[in-house]
């Protein structure tokens, strides 16, 4: 682990300085190159607690938990020991760190390099020369968390019962090819097909992504008394006993894996106290959890996690602060935490690791170009509107306050660091502070008349007046929104800003009825750009796509939807043949011609992108890599396998 820095007027500086100028590149060839192992153990070992089960009848052999063939895994630096309490924190129920934490554990996921994807809970895949069907080898012999047999059913039960039914939610977008959305079938117990009807090159990065839970959150056997398809008879009593409103809700709630301790998993730990029983989540070892390392010995190592839920992020920083926490990676990592998190490191026996940044920019501000007003829809989809506001930006200024100037000053873009698909245009145009610029483009938008406080006037006379919309949970959004509407009230705009919740913040983007916006995110990286979560700021491909509502609804075929202008269009063109081709040379070049639309659109006003980004680990965790990719994608730190992190003994 990385040593924190010396208390001192120089600690900042030095915190910030050693976790500056890394790439996902700089990971290949570490440590984190390590994945699976071919290997058979010669004995079999289990936790102290689990064996006592055992002695006592009331938990089969170890031999007889575990399937014919279970997942080696060669730890990341050492054979750990069992025991321990992992001490972490959320924020709400819909927080991906608990997610990506337990329940990293898809039919594929990433290597722990981020090059590539492996089988995970499928043992093998068979792809035929188009991609268009994939052919999944089922570990033979693994259970669900009690004991019943996960088998091809499984994923046939989710394909006919849960996605293909009209009144649940619908296919994910890691099952819709260009031209539609696959078809499980079984072929026998142990194998299934997927097929597409064209070409899906993606379809194995986008199960391995944050978003594949899907595929294994319906265990058959449990869910099939809540479906009317299966339980018709007894259905209604079951709702009737919840005071549910129908069968969908009931489906729905005892589908949620955080909530339903009930539920079986085939995750590492097994959620024991759920969302709404209390202030924290409690996960414990999963008895029957299918992988085992190098020597034997079933995984995880650490008994249990506690996920401690929090209102507010400044309590969960004075918690992390005070050494309560013991490894987190979200919602403190600011950079104005980083020095004091460094310096309380050395009180508090915790460090800093380095997680590899790829989001597109800290500050998408994304004009609403669907507004239910008609001027201001017209004036939102002018170019030089856009062009305007952005050149009203001081981001020197934003970077030097907000980020310790670290950041690298862009457009919504790829990182420079990807030549391969670093588009400089679409990362460097109107990034200049120049408020003549500014000006004289306002008034190219027809914005040349104004009141008698100086407010610009729309083409019907009213004063040109916006909200820009941030989320409480994002600091320096908080901070940064009330200085860049003084930029822009300075060329004659009256902005104005609104501070909201996650929660709501998520539930207004899926309106129209919203002025302008601004998130963090977007995927910049050559690994995450070709999802429809890592595209959303050049084409609006889900309700990341906060500039388009419309346009991303017509996408997904939900309503309300508009259908989008001709370029957009090609360039949805595109991003079909993207997802259909398996060939990487050929998905850059196309995407490079999305990218150059984008640019010609400049559809999202940036401030920078940040280079910088960080978690916190105690001293006595065994087995965690000093650096990992930070991408939404890739689900940080599910990759690096946090089943075979342990706790060393104080």
């Amino acid at each position: 682990m990385l040593s924190s820095p010396p208390k001192g007027s120089n600690a900042p500086a030095r915190a910030l300085r050693t976790v500056v100028g890394l790439t996902i590149a700089a990971l290949l060839g570490s440590v984190l190159a390590q994945a699976y192992v071919d290997a058979t153990p010669t004995a079999l070992n289990e936790a102290p607690g689990l064996a006592q089960r055992v002695a006592a009848g009331t938990l089969p052999p170890l031999a007889e938990r575990l399937p014919e063939r279970p997942v080696v895994v060669e730890p990341f630096a050492e054979i750990g020991t069992y025991g321990g309490t992992w001490r972490t924190a959320i924020l709400e129920p819909a927080d991906t760190w608990m997610r990506h934490v337990v329940g990293y554990d898809h039919l594929v996921t990433w290597l722990p390099d981020w090059t590539g994807t492996q089988a995970n809970v499928i043992e093998s895949v068979e792809v035929n020369d188009d991609a268009t069907v994939y052919t999944f080898g089922l570990r033979r012999g693994l259970k669900w968390s009690d004991g019943e047999p996960y088998t091809a059913d499984d994923l046939v039960f989710v394909y006919e019962s849960v996605w293909s039914h009209p009144e649940l939610p619908g296919f994910p977008a890691s099952m819709r090819s260009p031209d539609g959305h696959g078809v499980i079938e079984k072929v026998d117990d142990d194998t299934v097909t997927v097929t597409f009807p064209s070409s899906f090159g993606l379809f194995l990065e986008g199960i391995a992504d944050s978003f594949g839970i899907e595929f294994t959150q319906y265990p058959a056997h449990y869910m099939a008394q809540f479906h009317p398809d299966h339980n018709p008879d007894g259905l209604d009593a079951l709702v009737t006993a919840a005071r549910l409103g129908s069968w969908v809700d009931l489906f729905e709630i005892r589908g949620d894996t955080w909530r339903n301790t009930e539920k079986p998993s085939l995750n590492a730990w097994l959620i024991t106290e759920g969302f709404g029983e209390g202030t924290r989540v409690v996960a414990e070892r999963n008895p029957y959890y299918w992988k085992v390392d190098t020597d034997g010995n079933q995984l995880p190592y650490i008994d249990r996690i506690v996920f401690n839920v929090y209102t507010d992020t400044e309590v969960m920083l004075l918690q992390a602060l005070g050494g309560e926490i013991d490894m987190v990676g979200r919602h403190i990592n600011s950079i104005a935490n980083l020095p004091v998190l460094a310096d309380a490191g050395d009180q508090h026996g915790f460090d800093i690791y380095r997680m590899i940044p790829s989001d597109a920019n800290d500050f998408a501000i994304t004009f609403n170009l669907n507004h239910e007003d008609e001027t201001t829809r017209a004036l939102y989809n002018d170019k030089n509107f856009r062009i305007g506001v952005s050149h009203a930006i001081n981001r020197q200024e934003i970077n030097d306050l907000m980020f310790a100037g670290t950041q690298e000053i862009q457009q919504p873009s790829v990182l420079p660091n990807f030549p391969e698909l670093y588009n400089e245009r679409l990362a460097k145009q109107y990034i200049e502070y120049d408020t003549d610029l500014a000006n004289e483009y306002l008034d190219r938008a027809g914005l040349t008349e104004r009141d008698a406080q100086g407010f610009r006037l729309d083409t019907g006379g009213r004063r040109v007046s916006f909200t820009i919309i941030g989320r409480a949970d994002q600091d320096f959004t908080v901070d940064g929104l009330p200085i860049i509407v003084r930029y822009w009230q300075a060329v004659g705009l009256d902005a104005q800003v609104r501070i909201v919740d996650r929660t709501l913040f998520r539930q207004i983007r899926e309106t129209t009825d919203f002025d302008v916006m601004t998130d963090s995110g977007g995927r910049a990286s050559l690994q995450d750009v070709f999802a429809d979560n890592g595209v959303r700021y050049w084409l609006p491909t889900n309700n990341g796509s906060i500039f388009a509502p419309l346009w991303y609804n017509w996408y997904l075929g939900r309503q309300p939807q508009e259908t989008p202008p001709d370029d957009v269009l090609h360039q949805f063109d595109l991003w079909a043949q993207i997802k259909a081709t398996a060939d990487v040379e050929r998905r850059f070049e196309l995407m490079r011609q999305i990218l150059d639309i984008a640019a010609d659109q400049f559809f999202v006003v940036g401030i920078g992108a940040p280079t910088i980004d960080y978690g916190i680990v105690s001293d006595r965790f065994g087995n965690v890599p000093e650096e990992m990719p930070g991408s939404f994608l890739y689900a940080a730190p599910g990759p690096t396998m946090p089943f075979q992190y342990f706790l060393r003994s104080e």
